[in-house]
């Protein structure tokens, strides 16, 4: 028993890797051609934005990776059956059930790992529809003089994050955080499509969380400090929590509103009084712009 054509397959892959790089390397170098925009050109970004890099940067990276960890359990059961042959020569029952096992055991390894990029894959792509759906909720609120600004990057004091959607209008400023959810895990006495909150906490079909809570309010809260340190005023920003796909039951109103995506407009809105003035909006607006035109060609 031997694997003596693993070596063969491995080398073949990695140079038709290697010659396929090459092949697109050159390609690039001799076109001609250049793209259609000016250099210094920016746009906004859209929403969820930072997710959708994630997935299309993943989806370019994972095709040798697959195959990287595909051919990883070859060589691996060839270096254990030669191993275990020496000291085995004799059995080759022991031999085989050895190298079987090592074999499967590196298989399920390599395959556990991929499935873990896979989910965040997922995961990544449910977020970024999320932040989409949402978005498409809060479009119609600029026919009523309201600026909408999507996935804000933001330095913080031990790590980078993103504000997922920002409106400003005559009704103040606001931040919406946005939690998509899968379905499917309610426990007795709860509908998997119904969530509460209860003043405190948000009371999902499966278990309670306050930490989309706390990001809302500390969101509100750097985007306060950051509006200071830009413009040198004083601005309130409201915090609304949204969970796209759920009926939400707001039994208490606390501190963070949270709510469907639906009703967001009525939430932004509801206050019934002109909070900023034209010249505050127009002041924030540029600020915001500035921060959010960064997505280069």
């Amino acid at each position: 028993m031997n694997l003596s054509g693993v070596p063969f397959v491995v080398g073949y892959v990695c140079i038709f890797f290697c010659a396929l790089l090459g092949i697109m390397w050159w390609d690039r170098r001799k076109q001609r051609t250049r793209k259609p925009f000016p250099e210094d050109l920016r746009l906004l970004r859209m929403p969820g934005e930072h997710l959708w890099r994630r997935v299309i940067e993943n989806d370019e990276a994972d095709l040798p990776l697959w195959l990287l960890v595909m051919l990883i359990p070859l060589p691996v059961g060839a270096a254990v059956l030669y191993v275990v042959g020496i000291f085995f020569q004799s059995s080759l029952v022991v031999t085989a059930v050895v190298t079987i096992v090592v074999f499967a055991f590196s298989l399920l390894l390599c395959a556990r790992w991929f499935q873990g990029r896979l989910r965040r894959r997922a995961n990544d792509y449910l977020g970024f529809f999320g932040e989409r759906y949402v978005a498409e909720w809060l479009e119609p609120l600029k026919a009523d003089g309201w600026f909408i600004y999507h996935d804000i990057p933001c330095d913080g004091a031990t790590s980078k994050f993103n504000l997922d959607h920002v409106a400003v209008g005559p009704g103040g400023i606001w931040i919406v955080e946005t939690k998509t959810r899968r379905k499917g895990r309610a426990r007795p006495g709860f509908k998997e499509h119904e969530a509460f909150f209860d003043g405190e906490q948000v009371i999902w079909p499966w278990g309670e969380d306050r930490s989309a809570l706390r990001q809302a309010s500390n969101n509100a809260t750097w985007l306060e400090e950051w509006l200071k340190k830009m413009t040198g005023k004083d601005y309130d920003v409201s915090a609304a929590l949204t969970l796209p796909g759920y009926s939400v039951i707001e039994r208490k109103l606390g501190a963070v509103r949270v709510v469907n995506p639906k009703v967001l407009p009525q939430v932004l809105t509801g206050r019934n009084k002109e909070v900023l003035s034209e010249e505050a909006i127009d002041l924030i607006r540029r600020q915001l712009e500035a921060k959010c035109r960064n997505v280069e060609y």
